[in-house]
């Protein structure tokens, strides 16, 4: 279990560290964008060893109720952090589109055509960002289990509270 968490872990600092240059890829770093589609690659590594991890635990060690939860929670996880990757990827893609091109003497229908291409750019990567959010917040919910035993998806935060005490 040790080791497993210790992978989990390790896909979420790499999804942070994918995280963070977004903000630059907004400002055209094609580089950093360079950056984010390498770490998308090493974390679909780590969710498939995870993957194997988890199944081993389950063959080997047939968890007990306690550590049922915790099992759940770290193969759910694991899918969210990689779907999160996959929407720094789009993003970084986009961004990467995006930052391509000398602009100097474009004529200015050609430029009001590039605003409203970029202008969808950014729809694009807030749809992708508002996924980046529903994933965390279904990470949430599982730690919530793995750690309380409560299944709190699909509720209110104040039914939450009430289960499981404040959240801050």
């Amino acid at each position: 279990m040790g080791r497993c968490n210790l992978i989990v872990t390790s896909q979420g600092t790499t999804i942070l560290c994918s995280a963070v240059p977004l903000t630059s890829c907004c400002k055209r770093a094609r580089a950093l964008a360079d950056q984010v589609l390498k770490g998308e690659l090493a974390i679909n590594s780590l969710e498939r060893s995870i993957d194997a991890l988890i199944g081993q635990i389950i063959a080997r060690r047939q968890p007990a109720a306690g550590d049922l939860p915790l099992v759940a929670a770290l193969s759910k996880s694991t899918t969210d952090l990689e779907r999160i990757a996959d929407e720094a990827k789009k993003i970084a893609l986009c961004a990467r589109k995006n930052s391509s091109g000398n602009r100097q003497g474009v004529r200015c229908d050609g430029e009001i055509r590039h605003m409203a291409g970029l202008a969808l750019a950014m729809v694009f990567v807030a749809k992708s960002l508002e996924r980046v959010g529903d994933h965390a917040k279904n990470i949430a919910e599982y730690v919530v289990y793995a750690v309380k035993g409560k299944d709190v998806r699909r509720t209110f935060v104040a039914e939450v509270e009430r289960e499981v005490g404040p959240t801050a």
